[in-house]
């Protein structure tokens, strides 16, 4: 639903794009049409209305430009039309915004205070071309895109504080959908992710949401089906609740991954998911941290950290190959991790009421709790556990676990 602004209109006195009508405080931009880029008459329409106004954004749009749209101040964006991102890898390779934390780069970066985007837009990220060319580029960092050839993330909430982003669908980004980044306070809710490759090239990184020096988040009544993480909590996350997700296809509601840059601390903690359904996934409810490293330098495992105070609750799972997982040798080595295991601490971990099936690709497990050889998970517990594998019997692994009574479970060492 689109509300009306908070604080009162104030009138306009800007100079005028032919495509950008106002009336009183209000920009609406019509689309040029015939594939031309749209973007230069959105970017202005930003800075023509950025502050106690409405944006009207009710056509069809290409996108061949970045949006860099910062500075905003109690700002309502009516989205109602779409916006096809151009699937010119070349330029956006050049000149998506870039932030650095795994490379990540965007078409749209979004910033300001008391912005609310609404009105059942879509934003099509056209990411098919990017996910073809894969098959002769380097995929980048784990989790993340390559500095030689970039794969933008759709939309990103940047530095920003009290947004509210509802009834927007996705569709097709080159890398992840959502990045809130180094942001407070934001909100999604209504929310559709549909992510779909149509040849054989698989779609990949196309996490819903990724979270990164953020709090106080709430993403609530969405739905997503793609190919990697739900909801990942990056680095530096806390004070978040999921509510009533909808997740088909996915790698998990994911903390993590942590511990990935040698000397570098990440923290995640006061988590709550909440209602989450999930079917046909690699993972339910998941927290994945690398191994450590010998290399002073590496992007691969070496950091250290801990999480702390997270809850997954009200599960219903179908079809998932690890329903319930702590990985702690994440993207690493078997021998990197026996060297070197991982220095993020793990303690006050909460699955209640985790249930359904397991796909039975992985046999009889349907939990596997690997925690770091060095740092012991410490407080985790399990009440209400009900999974059942695709085989006739049911396993369930620890390894690293203090106070193993505290599940409802019963854990065996990995065979």
């Amino acid at each position: 639903m689109c509300l009306a602004n908070i604080l009162p209109f104030l009138p306009l006195a800007l100079a005028l794009s032919p495509n950008i009508q106002v009336s009183g405080n209000t920009c609406t931009v019509a689309p040029l049409g015939g594939g031309k880029d749209d973007g230069p008459n959105i970017r202005t329409a930003f800075q023509m209305c950025g502050s106690r106004s409405t944006i009207v954004l009710d056509g069809t749009y290409t996108i061949g430009t970045v949006l860099v749209t910062t500075g905003l101040d109690n700002v309502r964006i009516k989205f109602t039309g779409s916006f096809n991102f151009a699937p010119n890898t070349t330029y956006w390779t050049e000149n998506a915004y870039f932030m650095g934390y795994q490379n990540a780069s965007t078409f749209w970066f979004l910033s300001g205070q008391h912005v609310h985007l609404c009105g059942g837009g879509t934003l099509n990220g056209n990411g098919q071309v990017w996910w073809d060319a894969l098959a002769n580029n380097s995929a980048g960092v784990a989790g993340g895109s390559s500095t030689t050839f970039a794969r933008p993330v759709l939309l990103t909430v940047g530095n920003a504080s009290h947004v509210w982003i509802d009834g927007i669908q996705q569709v097709n980004p080159p890398s992840w959908n959502n990045f809130i980044y180094q942001s407070t306070d934001v909100t999604y809710t209504n929310i559709n992710i549909s992510v779909a490759s149509r040849d054989s090239n698989p779609a990949k990184n196309t996490d819903g949401w990724d979270i990164y020096r953020s709090s106080r988040i709430h993403i609530t009544d969405s739905i997503v089906n793609n190919t990697d993480d739900c909801v990942a909590f990056k680095p530096n996350t806390t004070h978040v609740k999921i509510v009533n997700l909808w997740c088909g296809g996915s790698h998990g509601i994911s903390v993590g991954s942590l511990g990935q840059y040698a000397g570098v601390s990440d923290v995640v903690e006061h988590v709550h998911s909440i209602n989450v359904t999930m079917i046909n996934g690699e993972n339910g409810a998941r927290i994945k941290t690398f191994a450590g490293s010998a290399d002073p330098h590496s992007i691969a495992g070496g950091g250290s950290g801990y999480v702390r105070d997270v809850t997954f609750q009200n599960f219903q799972l179908t079809n998932i190959n690890f329903p319930i997982l702590i990985d702690q040798c994440y993207f690493s080595s078997a021998d990197t991790c026996a060297k070197y295991p991982s220095q993020v601490n793990i303690s006050d971990i909460h699955f209640i009421d985790i249930i359904g099936t397991s796909s039975g690709k992985e046999g009889d497990l349907v939990a596997d709790l690997e925690c770091s050889a060095a740092l012991p998970c410490h407080g985790i517990t399990a009440t209400g556990t009900h999974l059942v594998p695709g085989t006739n019997s049911t396993m369930y692994y620890c390894k690293s676990v203090a106070d193993v009574g505290k599940l409802d479970f019963d854990c065996v060492p990995p065979s």
